[in-house]
């Protein structure tokens, strides 16, 4: 009896590997730059998995300024979707760009984004926003995601 268990608890566990789907999923890494006046830009990566066997990926990379207390002032993002050709090649099929102002004394000045598809194995796009603040300070983010021909994101 304790062997039928055991075999029947065994082919759950290989029935549950073999036929249940990855989950969708999102992953976020971040990374904290900062500057000797003692603010910073929190940097964060977001991988949005489709499939595990799809061909396309998306992600997206926010830079995120904070003054030197610890506020946030503004945000911009860039989005891209790659086409990843079974471990040859690598496109950026599409790129934009978000922006969000959380500190009234800034504002937003321009914005342009960009896409790279000029190496088979690597494609990114660049996304590059400015904002000026209300005593005429000029900042800059540049976000950059980028994918490889094995569908790795950075």
């Amino acid at each position: 009896m304790k062997k039928f268990f055991s075999i029947l608890l065994i082919l759950a566990f290989i029935f549950n590997i073999v036929y249940t789907q990855p989950a969708l999923a999102a992953t976020d890494l971040s990374k904290t730059t900062y500057f000797p006046d003692g603010s910073y830009i929190v940097t964060t990566l977001s991988i949005n998995e489709t499939s595990a066997r799809s061909t396309t990926k998306s992600a997206s990379k926010t830079d995120t300024a904070y003054s030197t207390s610890g506020s946030k002032l503004y945000s911009f993002t860039v989005t891209a979707t790659f086409e990843i050709n079974s471990g040859s090649s690598v496109k950026c099929t599409s790129a934009s760009y978000s922006k969000s102002i959380y500190d009234s004394t800034w504002s937003f000045v321009s914005a342009s984004t960009s896409r790279n598809n000029s190496s088979t194995s690597k494609a990114s796009a660049t996304s590059k926003g400015t904002f000026k603040n209300s005593a005429g300070k000029s900042n800059s983010l540049s976000p950059t995601v980028s994918c490889d021909k094995n569908g790795n994101i950075s």
